[in-house]
């Protein structure tokens, strides 16, 4: 009887137990279930149905001529048979490069599983002072879809992004204003411009070189010339950026040939550049000097002259012209005036004359 009574009791109280026990083991409210993936379910996980795109800007401020690194990065649950078609962020003044190495793959661990992805860095450079705006950019996206493992395409959007260029202090006089760790001025001279005589020739060569910002923000060196018995015949500017252990610098050269045509004489100005130096926060200067030019010979044909010449060899083809006409007709008009009376004659003789007579 006894372990009947037990037996009863303890079917009775089972329910109760199991109720129990449930509510010990189950976690709080405000807590996630130990028993679900690390990180599911909370807002910092993105879901696995969709790609992921971080956008970093590393300043929003920087001197006219520095630039400001953007990162961006592209992540997915599985893998990108394709690269991402990026945006080109191009704006008005703004230059925007892409550093050698500036991308590659890369992971990262998201709700404890790893995600792989690609980055890539771009350096936006203000070419003036102000502020500048870049409109949302879409990011096309090629991936492989978790379920079915085939390629899907997503496209992402980027937030708007705003950025400055800001004149650093004592430097508001420089236009145009160049900001640069160094810079310098050389110049080569082919030729002896103080003993020139009509023909010969006198080429000038400036190079810039400049560490700390592109060559593309230096402007033309070489002044127009204007020299009496002179021509200047310009070269095409030349410019190479380079970048040293993340250091924009390059070299620009500009050359001009002066060719003497007759006597004359003139000078070719100095050539100054101020710039401001960011490591020492202190405007500096940097010069070649100029010379003179020296032609010795007879006045060069002025273009007064040369027009004259141009019309009286114009007249003369003219007068030729006509000469060559006159007597071609001349030649001709006995064979014009025979066709002229046969055909008179047929329209006499013929049906309609006399029917309109």
């Amino acid at each position: 009887m006894i372990r009947l009574a037990l037996l009863a009791l303890a079917l009775l109280l089972a329910p109760a137990l199991a109720c129990a026990q449930r509510s010990n083991t189950s976690p709080p409210p405000d807590q996630p279930d130990a028993r679900a993936p690390a990180g599911a379910g909370t807002s910092d996980v993105p879901a696995r149905d969709q790609p992921v795109l971080r956008v970093a800007l590393e300043e929003t401020e920087t001197i006219p001529g520095q630039p400001i690194n953007l990162r961006m990065t592209v992540l997915v649950p599985t893998f990108m048979p394709k690269p991402p078609v990026w945006p080109s962020f191009e704006a008005p003044n703004l230059l925007v490069r892409i550093p050698p190495r500036g991308g590659g793959p890369t992971s990262e661990r998201i709700g404890g599983q790893t995600w792989s992805g690609v980055s890539r860095v771009w350096r936006i450079t203000p070419m003036v002072s102000g502020d500048f705006s870049i409109p949302p950019q879409t990011v096309l996206v090629t991936w492989a879809d978790p379920e079915t493992n085939q390629p899907r395409r997503d496209e992402l959007r980027t937030e708007p992004l705003a950025l400055r260029g800001k004149l650093p202090d004592g430097a508001e006089g420089l236009s145009p204003f160049i900001g640069a760790r160094s810079l310098t001025l050389t110049q080569k001279i082919e030729g002896d411009p103080a003993t020139m005589k009509p023909g010969d020739s006198v080429k000038r060569t400036v190079t810039a070189r400049v560490s700390g910002t592109s060559p593309m923000f230096l402007p033309d060196l070489l002044p127009s010339v204007v020299v009496e018995g002179v021509a200047a015949y310009p070269d095409t500017p030349v410019v190479n950026e380079t970048d040293e252990r993340g250091v924009v610098g390059g070299v620009r050269t500009e050359a001009t040939t002066y060719v003497a045509e007759g006597g004359g004489s003139g000078q070719a100005p100095a050539i100054t550049l101020k710039w401001f130096n960011l490591g020492t926060g202190k405007v500096e200067t940097a010069t070649v000097e100029g010379f003179d030019i020296v032609v010795t010979g007879p006045p060069a044909r002025t273009i007064e002259q040369r027009d004259w010449r141009r019309r009286a060899v114009v007249g003369l083809a003219g007068l030729l012209a006509l000469a060559i006409a006159a007597m071609l007709l001349r030649r001709a008009w006995p064979h014009l005036k025979r066709w002229y009376e046969e055909g008179r004659a047929a329209w006499l003789a013929s049906e309609p004359y006399a029917y309109a007579r």
